[in-house]
């Protein structure tokens, strides 16, 4: 999906709720939107002169990775109820998801640079900048009946778009290093962690991390684990479960190799497995990256 800048009058740049056609363009250009917002504030307060022209270049010299951080602030944009029961028709059947992006960026909120940066080195910088809220349930229900896990295809605006790892890695900002994730591998190599992070019901509890990412000073190991598997739990690869397996912890032992999993393969196709089950009638819950049918309506 390539970027597209509009560079047209600043008077197009202000957010809309209507969900029709004339504003393609504008959900396309979101990560722009969001820049220029940004920066037009930025020189407005110091007294400057605002240079649409100038900004837009500037936006398009920024590598991806920067613009990856005005993707996820844009996708909160207001959604007007009635436009919404307009968009959504026929009966859907009822969705239930463990994904929580405003519980994620709550705790973001909470997190100390050092954190921050420590999070940035393990690969989910774009993460830190999710604030899009709570999901829009009804519109995520219609857009899991609307997607074939089958050819990963979804119809949208009367158009079928085949949707890729490479399509997750790009909205999402999350990337795949190179190396597969395998949860299948020994799962008794890992006693000390279990011992460590799991519960007497041999779980691992999110509250639990929750609570050790926000007070725990030292930026660790332990940390580093703990937030990739309170991201797994929220937005990378949420199940129907209030709490993880221990199996996470195989592919965790090894801090230094976390940037290098092909995280967006991994949680692509564990959206689409989850979308597949739900629809058979063996899940009541979709596992997987929800919000991320949620951003795309946006791209």
């Amino acid at each position: 999906m390539a970027e597209n800048v509009d560079e047209g009058n600043e008077n197009d740049f202000k957010e809309n709720d209507n969900v029709s056609q004339e504003n393609e363009n504008l959900r396309r250009n979101r990560p722009f939107i969001e820049y220029f917002k940004q920066e037009a504030k930025i020189l407005r307060e110091q007294g400057k002169k605002v240079d649409r022209i100038k900004l837009g270049k500037c936006f398009k010299n920024l590598s991806e990775e920067e613009k990856a951080k005005f993707r996820m602030v844009g996708s909160d944009i207001a959604w007007n109820k009635d436009k919404e029961d307009d968009f959504v028709k026929g009966t859907q059947k009822a969705m239930e998801t463990r994904c929580a992006p405003d519980r994620f960026a709550k705790l973001v909120a909470k997190l100390s640079e050092n954190k921050k940066k420590a999070v940035v080195e393990l690969g989910f910088e774009s993460l830190l900048h999710i604030k899009c809220g709570r999901l829009k349930r009804d519109l995520c229900s219609w857009l899991v009946q609307n997607f074939d896990p089958f050819t990963s295809c979804i119809f949208l605006h009367g158009k079928s778009i085949n949707l890729s790892p490479r399509d997750f890695e790009y909205i999402m900002g999350i990337k795949d290093g190179g190396v597969d994730i395998d949860v299948d591998l020994d799962i008794d190599d890992i006693d000390k962690l279990k011992n460590e992070y799991c519960d007497d019901s041999g779980y691992i509890k999110l509250k639990t991390l929750e609570s050790k990412l926000v007070n725990q000073r030292e930026v660790n190991d332990d940390f580093k684990r703990s937030f990739v598997l309170f991201a797994i739990a929220t937005i990378i690869f949420p199940k129907s479960g209030l709490n993880l397996a221990p199996y996470y912890l195989v592919f965790l032992k090894d801090t230094s190799a976390i940037n290098k999993k092909n995280w967006a393969t991994w949680a692509f196709k564990g959206l689409v497995e989850g979308i597949q089950k739900f629809k058979a009638g063996q899940h009541k819950v979709v596992n997987g990256c929800v919000l991320f049918l949620e951003v795309i309506i946006f791209f």
